[in-house]
């Protein structure tokens, strides 16, 4: 049960989901946050 539950993440990660791009979205948004001020000095 728990190697489905992995394979299932992974699955939801490779598919377009509108949840989980969400998700994806904000994450980069805030990686480029951080990211800018990293090179910024």
């Amino acid at each position: 049960m728990l190697k489905t539950e992995s394979s299932g993440e992974r699955t939801t990660l490779r598919s377009a989901s509108p949840h989980r791009n969400a998700y994806r979205t904000e994450f980069q948004a805030l990686k480029s946050t951080f990211d800018k001020p990293k090179s910024d000095g």
